[in-house]
């Protein structure tokens, strides 16, 4: 359409990797005229999106040209906290290098570790497991633990009798995250 103009976010929800590196390309030379931080409906930035998405080339793509890893969307959800929701280890991996696992857990309002047991999500269970971490960095905001969203998930699951083909709770305690 004329006057259309592609975004960041809109590459990285069209899992448009050449545009989106046609886009920062264009943002490296004119850095004003292209919006690296822009937001969606739910608070969050490109980052955050191709996070939530489990974009791995993109998180780097935007990662290298300086997208900020200290973003947190409208629910309190970091970069982390969207990846882990996603199952992406590949992702979560690619975060840990820029950012400190203790650093994330205490951006959000809910821990990485929280959100993998939520999801059901064992191998990233195990994986947030080697990080050495306080009882309260792994609190949510609403003072559970990983234990007991666990319980609860457990608790869910036999009330609802219902799940998805990876195991995750698809009862009202695995909300979807945005």
């Amino acid at each position: 359409p004329i006057g259309f103009k592609m975004s960041f976010l809109k590459s990285v929800e069209d899992s448009s990797t050449t545009v989106l590196r046609a886009l920062l390309a264009q943002y490296k030379s004119n850095p004003q005229q292209y919006d690296l931080e822009e937001t969606d409906i739910y608070g969050n930035t490109p980052l955050l999106k191709a996070c939530y998405l489990g974009r791995r080339d993109h998180v780097d793509l935007l990662l290298k040209r300086g997208a900020n890893l200290k973003a947190i969307n409208y629910l309190g959800q970091n970069a982390l906290t969207l990846a882990t929701y996603c199952g992406s280890l590949d992702v979560v991996r690619l975060l840990l290098r820029f950012r400190s696992y203790t650093d994330f857990n205490k951006s959000s309002i809910v821990p990485a570790l929280c959100v993998a047991c939520l999801r059901r999500n064992q191998t990233l269970i195990n994986y947030f497991r080697r990080f050495p971490s306080s009882e309260e960095e792994l609190t949510t905001a609403h003072g559970m633990t990983p234990a007991q969203i666990s319980e609860c998930v457990e608790v869910c699951d036999k009330v609802y009798g219902r799940q998805n083909s990876q195991g995750a709770s698809s009862s009202g305690a695995a909300y979807r995250m945005r």
